[in-house]
């Protein structure tokens, strides 16, 4: 367990397709890094679909991390649809990283047609990155929110819609979402979404956000 840092796809670019593919890992399953302006020879990692898609374990369909920069990091028009994960870690995973300068926008990203069984940890969790990169970086967010947990004010995340999701046997409640006070999540759209956890149904407890 948790032999980490074995993503399934971790790419950028531009107008890809990922479909009818199996995964069985321990980290991020099909994950999209920012492009900008200066580092890459595009300027945002965009048009990218993957559909067709069963995971087993996996750290979920994810975007990012996304620091800021000073050359404006940026993922959008992203689409990922008819996704069934076994026990995933995650399933879907949005992240930020720290940074002081510059600007990282996550924008127009869909999730659609999700079935999760038996989540080991969030079945949606959008927010500051929980580990620590190899060489350091990172927030360090593993057992939020038992201890703090800073988020970026200068990366944004808007226009998020996840639609047709059910996942059962949580054994965490459904999720997490944070962005930043000075800079909210903005344009979020859930659409029926169903995520069942007994213990934590039963207490009342839904969403930390």
């Amino acid at each position: 367990m948790f032999p980490l840092n074995t993503d399934g796809f971790d790419i950028y670019g531009r107008n890809m397709v990922f479909r009818r593919i199996k995964i069985t890992n321990f980290d991020d399953a099909i994950v999209l890094k920012p492009g900008n302006k200066r580092t890459r020879k595009f300027a945002c990692t965009e048009n990218i679909l993957a559909e067709d898609i069963e995971t087993v374990f996996t750290v979920g369909m994810t975007i990012g991390s996304i620091p800021p920069s000073t050359d404006d990091n940026c993922i959008r028009n992203v689409v990922y649809r008819n996704v069934k994960m076994h026990k995933p870690l995650k399933g879907i995973y949005v992240k930020s990283n720290p940074g002081d300068e510059g600007t990282g926008l996550v924008k127009n990203v869909t999730y659609e047609n999700f079935h999760m069984e038996y989540p080991i940890w969030w079945g949606i969790y959008i927010g500051p990155q929980q580990m620590k990169q190899p060489g350091g970086e990172g927030p360090g967010c593993m057992i939020y929110p038992l201890q703090p947990c800073e988020t970026n004010p200068l990366v944004s995340f808007e226009d998020i819609t996840i639609r047709n999701l059910t996942s059962h046997g949580s054994v965490l409640f459904a999720g997490v979402l944070r962005c930043n006070a000075s800079n909210p999540c903005k344009n979020f759209v859930f659409e029926d979404v169903h995520l069942t956890s007994p213990l934590w149904d039963l207490l009342g407890i839904g969403y930390i956000s």
